[in-house]
């Protein structure tokens, strides 16, 4: 437990969180949406702090991140939380379950990585920036000293802009989480709006963090043609086509019950992102993750599953044509 930051001292010992659009406000004893703020007499407290629910080492695909060190592995963190609601949550014992784990301090987590020789880490699962202290107490550590660790975020996106700006300098990568393209439905069925998600999209873009999106395709709540090409277009629009983005196919979880995307759903957006996004892939499905160089369209990269089969990218660049391909690479094959 630790006390909160972004939050307002009000009159009768309420608070009010600033951390994320919600913006809570709490009685003594009260919870905020995302379950791990809560009011102490007066004090916003995080219960989370430290608590680590998950631990492991995956791929980076898995993130998913195909263009961000592709065939690497990245050691990756969880708590609980999440500040929406989405009754398909895949990790749903994680974002709405009952807090435990095992207690580190950033200090800790500092040293294992250090004893592993990892740099590169991933906060996910769960909403990580519904556990921020913690995780910008670990990314300021004087521990580090000058060779500080490569974070990633696997995010949905919901914050506030001056928290979202304060951790930005520690943030290399970020997989945001667009969990529709209708403002009224987003908000319906997720609980939070979505406005805020785009506009921090755009900021996280600005800023130069590398950035890829990922669509889960719900039936009966964000599977229409029309959400999904606005999606597309406002990529194309406010973003750039070279984004790469993820659209996957739902399956059955927690409170959503209806059955998984169609294969044919998943194909006709696959097409359709095609024609305008230069890097588009599926997920959940068996199908090959291939990466085309968006010049001369020959296949760059080749993946099976999590695995990469055929790196041919020579510093940052397609070898047939030369054309740069998007992202950060490994120089040389994986």
């Amino acid at each position: 437990m630790k006390e909160a930051l972004f939050f307002t001292a009000l009159p009768h010992d309420e608070v009010q969180c600033r951390l994320c659009p919600h913006e809570c406000r709490l009685k003594p004893g009260q919870r905020g949406l995302c379950r791990v703020r809560v009011n102490r007499g007066g004090c916003l407290v995080t219960e989370n702090y430290g608590l680590l629910a998950a631990f492991s080492e995956d791929p980076i695909e898995k993130k998913p991140l195909y263009h961000y060190f592709p065939g690497s592995m990245i050691l990756s963190a969880a708590s609980f939380g999440c500040n929406l609601h989405c009754p398909w949550c895949q990790n749903w014992s994680l974002s709405q379950g009952d807090l435990q784990g095992e207690y580190f301090s950033p200090e800790q987590l500092v040293r294992l990585m250090k004893s592993k020789g990892e740099r590169r880490i991933a906060f996910t699962y769960s909403e990580p920036l519904m556990w921020y202290e913690f995780i910008l107490d670990f990314a300021s550590s004087s521990l580090w000293e000058e060779d500080r660790p490569e974070i990633v975020l696997v995010t949905n996106g919901y914050i506030n802009h001056e928290p979202l700006k304060r951790v930005m300098p520690y943030i290399k990568a970020v997989n945001l989480d667009v969990k529709a393209f209708n403002e009224k439905i987003h908000r319906a069925v997720t609980g939070g709006g979505l406005k805020p998600v785009l506009d921090n999209a755009v900021f996280l873009y600005q800023q130069g963090v590398h950035l890829e999106l990922t669509y889960l395709i719900v039936p009966g709540f964000n599977d229409e043609r029309e959400q999904i090409s606005s999606f597309i277009q406002w990529i194309k629009e406010s973003l750039s086509a070279q984004i790469p983005v993820h659209f996957s196919r739902y399956f059955p979880s927690w409170k959503w019950k209806a059955p998984p995307t169609r294969p044919e759903v998943l194909d006709e957006a696959l097409e359709m992102a095609r024609r305008s996004l230069h890097y588009v892939y599926g997920g959940n499905i068996d199908t090959p993750g291939v990466t085309f160089c968006p010049v001369c369209r020959k296949a760059v990269i080749h993946r099976q599953g999590y695995t990469v089969k055929n790196y041919l990218i020579q510093d940052g660049k397609c070898p047939f044509c030369g054309e740069r391909i998007a992202g950060c690479f490994i120089t040389g094959a994986v």
